[in-house]
């Protein structure tokens, strides 16, 4: 809307991964509604366009008794969105309210309860996730998920679609080994530099064609060719040490490493990497080492989106991602033509030769604009350059103010004030910043905002996103992008840009620079270029979490049905006949299998042993049975074991007690299933494979994983369950157990898990 060249309105709905009454897991697909822009959308100046658009579609659900959850960004945005748009759902007779960070369970629950709701991504997550921790219905906060707006659906959907949201338990181990390998890293990497420099100076001393050359060529392209694998905590480090950049991927704020985001230049507080590699970046910037946690719940930004009914989306740069979300969501893209007429000014880009001639010609424009009183805005990528280019300007003594991930405290200031006369601003990504730039009185009518790239971004829509803060809402505005053909991307292009003679030009200060329709092309390519490889880096990550949240989602099926199992006790006991039936054929197969011969005696005595201690049966009448009976016998043991329990608890007790124990030992062992999980995708990482060989390898693992977690639950269930003391021993008639609702609750709690809205964390893969 406004100034942005169109906004994509995301329509259909996504599959649903929620099982229909009577099947389990059935997918539908139905068509969703676009929403509506108002023709005179932001209107008032502050770029809330999209915001109101949102409205209608919200409105329109919720009057057709829809629950719908409107997606944002930050707490903030929900906030300010739910306050703004009140009193419209007011007046239609609707209730609406935001879910924000600092809400206790009770509090959540309330707004839950409206028609419409606002929230964050991470915090309609986390509760998700919560609510799915729980033993009993009434603990959830979240009615069920029927539709779902995303603002800023990109972002959301494609950037950050991949990003596990994770709830937190107990530390897992320590953290010496990043510290110690740290420094065995550190200097290897020393070591590694003196040894290639050595390589490079024998390289040169040498003919071209003899083979001693070539052999130390190898040598020196391969590095270390016996070193066939390395420890993952090593592989961390590594990573941590040569492809981990401060201020670029993160930066050190008192103590602590905060990552940086890569799509909008905020800093992310509650984000962390994974498989050791946060511990690795610590050690390597000598902070405070925090140690892994426990991963308790986690389920990805897709996965939580896939669980709604409906989803639509509204983002003024869906248009270039529109195959990803076709392909990706079914969601199809709109674009909506902009309310007012586009009146900005896009002047083709100039690539120079040196990133010190590009520096040198953006601070000559910027001179020149500001004593026009033109209001500049200079797009950077990283915080490094950033505060580069701030330096020269303090240089020229040209007055400025610097938006980055170091200065988010005065994000709104620094933004309202970018459209001021003679306002100089340098910013990194300014997607979602959720502030629009107000520009003084007539300096629209003049000339209005200049907006400056100097880099090619690793997306199209990041590029769009920074030239659509100029020119909105009919005014007037410029854009200028600087490049040199050494920053990352351009030089990839070096040599066929430079041959281009006939773009050849010199500017206003004698500098060589290229610039023209052939080299506006050659840097086309270079971006579409760059996001194919965004997308394709993306598909692998999703294959990859895929197979996560599909056991996820699995997984909380069943805690559902075991929740549900509370108002229909019936099916509690052929849910333990069956548990019974598998632990006893499981424990015939690995004693006694077919390939049995001269140890028979050896291996009953070892199942025996094993019935005793963990179930508390006694098989010694069955030596000698036919094997092919044998799990029909042991199966009629443990059932009998259970009968003796059900009769010392009472009748109405026993399912409840085993309904509760089974949650318990769900929860107690799902956290070490994730970290196998995780493991597992650290190890096929390093396996070096390509795409489909890896997932598929990837998945095979992981289903094993899934069967032998559900095995372990089923033992460690029917173990307790058959050896649970109740009651009095001996000829005493034993009373039935009561147990207090708390008590019940506390008894199948998973795990210590203390879970508050404290302990969530997202963490990126």
């Amino acid at each position: 809307t406004g100034g942005r060249p169109a906004a994509g309105v995301l329509r259909h709905r996504q599959r649903s991964h929620r099982p229909t009454p009577g099947s389990l897991g059935d997918r539908r697909t139905t068509a969703g509604r676009q929403a509506p822009v108002p023709g005179q959308g932001g209107a008032d100046g502050r770029g809330r366009g999209q915001d109101r658009a949102i409205a209608f579609a919200a409105a329109l659900h919720a009057v057709l008794g829809r629950r719908v959850h409107v997606i944002t960004a930050n707490d903030y945005l929900a906030d300010r969105d739910a306050a703004l748009l009140g009193p419209v759902y007011r007046s239609l007779g609707l209730d609406c309210g935001a879910v924000l960070g600092h809400m206790e369970r009770r509090e959540r629950r309330h707004i839950y309860r409206r028609g419409i709701i606002y929230g964050a991504m991470r915090e309609l997550g986390f509760d998700h996730l919560r609510d799915h921790l729980g033993t009993a219905p009434e603990e959830r906060v979240q009615q069920p998920l029927d539709v779902a707006i995303v603002d800023e659906a990109d972002h959301a959907l494609i950037d950050e679609a991949y990003t596990p949201l994770i709830i937190s338990g107990n530390p897992l181990g320590g953290t010496r080994w990043a510290v110690r390998v740290n420094g065995a890293v550190a200097d290897m990497i020393a070591e590694q530099r003196v040894l290639a420099e050595g390589l490079a100076q024998d390289l040169d001393a040498n003919d071209d064609r003899s083979p001693e050359r070539l052999r130390l060529l190898a040598k020196l392209i391969l590095a270390n060719p016996d070193n066939k694998t390395l420890r993952q905590h090593v592989s961390q480090a590594l990573h941590a040490h040569l492809l981990q950049q401060r201020d670029v991927d993160y930066l050190v704020d008192d103590d602590s490493v905060v990552l940086i985001d890569q799509h909008t230049g905020r800093p992310k507080p509650d984000s962390i990497y994974q498989h050791g590699l946060q511990q690795a970046v610590e050690a390597r910037e000598g902070v405070t080492v925090q140690p892994e946690n426990e991963t308790l719940a986690q389920i990805s930004v897709s996965g939580l989106v896939s669980r709604y009914g409906q989803v639509a989306g509204i983002t003024g740069t869906a248009e270039p991602a529109a195959g990803e979300f076709r392909r990706k969501y079914g969601l199809v893209v709109a674009v909506v033509p902009p309310a007012h007429p586009l009146l900005r000014t896009s002047i083709p880009p100039a690539v120079y030769l040196s990133r010190e001639d590009k520096l040198a010609a953006v601070v000559d424009e910027v001179e020149a604009r500001h004593r026009t009183g033109q209001p500049v805005l200079v797009g950077t990528r990283t915080v490094e350059q950033s505060e580069e280019l701030a330096g020269l300007l303090s240089e020229r003594r040209i007055p400025h103010r610097v938006l980055n991930a170091v200065t988010t405290h005065t994000e709104a200031a620094i933004v309202r004030d970018a459209g001021a006369f003679g306002a100089v601003t340098v910013a990194t990504h300014m997607a979602g910043r959720g502030t629009d730039i107000l520009l003084e009185p007539n300096l629209d009518d003049r000339m209005g905002l200049c907006v400056m790239g100097t880099e090619v971004h690793d997306s199209s829509r990041i590029t769009l996103q920074l030239n659509g803060r100029s020119g909105r809402q009919g005014q007037f505005g410029m854009t200028q992008t600087f490049l040199s053909l050494e920053d990352r991307l351009v030089n990839l292009d070096a040599e066929a840009i430079l041959k281009l003679a006939n773009c050849r030009r010199m500017d206003a200060a004698g500098l060589t620079c290229y610039t023209g329709p052939d080299v506006s092309r050659r840097i086309q390519q270079l971006q579409d270029a760059a996001d194919r490889e965004g997308e394709s880096q993306r598909a692998l990550i999703q294959d990859y979490a895929a197979e996560l949240d599909h056991q996820t989602h699995l997984y909380h099926q069943r805690r559902q049905e075991l929740i549900g199992l509370a108002s229909d006790t019936e099916r509690v006991r052929p849910m333990c006949e069956q548990v019974v039936a598998k632990v006893a054929s499981r424990l015939a197969a690995k004693h006694l299998g077919p390939d049995v011969d001269n140890d028979y005696a050896v291996r009953f005595g070892r199942m025996q042993a094993e019935l005793r201690r963990d179930f508390g049966v006694e098989c010694s009448h069955l030596y000698g049975m036919d094997l092919g009976l044998l799990p029909e016998s042991l199966a009629e043991l443990l059932t009998a074991q259970l009968d003796r329990l059900a009769s010392r608890c009472g009748g109405s007790a026993f399912p409840e007690l085993a309904r509760l124990l089974y949650l318990q030992v769900c929860g107690e062992l799902w956290p070490g299933h994730l970290t196998t999980l995780r493991d597992l995708l650290a190890v096929q990482l390093l396996s070096g494979s390509n795409h489909k060989s890896s997932v598929a390898a990837y998945i095979l693992r992981c289903t094993g994983a899934w069967n032998a977690f559900w095995d372990m639950v089923d033992e460690e269930f029917l173990s307790r369950l058959a050896t649970l003391q109740t009651g009095a021993s001996g000829t005493q008639a034993a009373q039935p157990v009561k147990v207090s609702g708390a008590t019940e609750r506390l008894l199948a709690m998973d795990a210590p898990l203390p879970v508050d809205e404290g302990h969530g964390s997202i963490t990126l893969i």
